[in-house]
């Protein structure tokens, strides 16, 4: 919530002012009418309320000096031993001068002239039973604006922080993201490698589907969140460009939900893990294996499933997030976007393989404060999930 402000417009200050006097003046002049027919000197009510109004609306004017004056001389912890002293003067002269106003005005409009109330004699009545509330007045209103200034202080710095740390988790999630894009180019351009002389015709369909699929991920490469369909959509691309490498190794199976396809999900966010699964599923096995990526909308929920026919987990799935930067990354980019907000569970299949299970909020993500960002480059010997 942004911080409060005061009306822009003079007009509707001045009005707001006038609003506030005037309720003040009312409330009052009501409490002085019941006050003195209590203690056996009844007044009418139309004096009693005129009385009021004539101190609040004084005091109208002086709020704006006040205010002024508060603005000239902060309370704030820089500035606060200068300025109480000097707002302990002004607090007695303003609160004399509006008695003495106060004095001319009853005398003029409101009092009864018979009575032969004289100024000086006035004024002395008015200085004992006035000056006080001045002085709470003036304090009261100074206290307010610093206050108020505090809170906006305050608001600004945490606006400003939480901006900060929005940029700071969007720069970890791109550095995330940056290194899912060259770990598989650098195994793309590998393959190809491989391919140019043994079947120079696999190598050109290869970079042909590469070309494609760069296309599709440089299209959104400022996004952290994109429609599912484009997640298929590049996943159609890279199991393109794998069977060229693998051939009939390779078998594939796509089970999505259209009602899923619309919703939005981490960019490149099944990519890794169908790579994942390809390397340790496929590639390390002689006769090859099957890769089924699964995607449904339940509950107001994106659930997404990867699956291999691969040997499975040797050890725990913290190790198996520890083997490379794919599935960590996803796993620490969902941290980042969605915090306790969702589900990502690695684990065997009953039926043989691995089984990659992601739940998330049919929603938009919410950027989740930063931890610190994990270096970028590979260490020598990792080896990338």
């Amino acid at each position: 919530m942004p911080p409060p402000e005061l009306p822009r417009h003079p007009w509707v200050r001045a009005l707001l002012l006038f609003l506030v006097c005037t309720f003040a003046g009312l409330f009052f002049g009501t409490q002085l009418h019941s006050s003195t027919t209590a203690w056996g000197s009844p007044t009418t009510l139309e004096w009693a309320i005129t009385v009021r109004l004539w101190a609040w609306y004084q005091w109208g004017v002086l709020f704006l000096l006040v205010l002024w004056l508060g603005n000239r001389y902060p309370l704030t912890a820089e500035r606060w031993r200068r300025s109480v002293p000097i707002h302990l003067g002004l607090s007695v002269v303003i609160g004399v001068f509006q008695i003495a106003v106060n004095t001319w005005t009853h005398l003029a409009f409101v009092a009864d002239p018979a009575k032969g109330n004289t100024y000086f004699g006035y004024l002395q009545s008015l200085l004992l039973f006035a000056f006080h509330r001045n002085l709470l007045i003036y304090w009261g209103a100074i206290g307010a604006q610093a206050a108020f200034r505090t809170y906006q202080k305050l608001r600004e710095e945490e606006i400003a922080g939480e901006r900060l740390r929005s940029q700071l988790v969007e720069a970890r999630l791109d550095a995330l993201k940056m290194q899912l894009h060259p770990h598989f180019l650098f195994n793309t351009l590998h393959a190809v490698t491989a391919l140019v002389r043994r079947d120079p015709r696999r190598a050109e369909s290869m970079i042909q589907d590469l070309s494609e699929m760069l296309r599709l991920t440089l299209a959104d490469v400022d996004a952290q969140r994109v429609p599912l369909a484009r997640e298929i959509e590049i996943l159609d691309r890279y199991f393109a460009i794998q069977k060229v490498r693998f051939g009939d190794r390779l078998n594939v199976e796509l089970d999505i939900a259209p009602e899923a396809l619309p919703l939005q999900v981490p960019n490149l966010l099944l990519q890794p893990l169908v790579e994942n699964a390809i390397r340790y599923g496929v590639a390390s096995r002689y006769r090859g294996g099957r890769v089924r990526v699964e995607a449904r909308l339940v509950a107001g929920r994106v659930a997404l499933q990867v699956r291999d026919d691969g040997p499975g987990l040797d050890g725990s799935p913290e190790r198996a997030l520890r083997a490379g930067i794919g599935l960590s990354n996803t796993r620490e980019r969902l941290q980042q976007l969605y915090g306790d907000d969702h589900t990502f569970a690695i684990a065997n299949d009953p039926e043989g393989g691995l089984v990659v299970t992601v739940d998330l909020p049919a929603g938009p993500a919410v950027l989740r404060e930063p931890e610190p960002l994990p270096a970028l480059e590979s260490r020598p010997g990792e080896e990338a999930a």
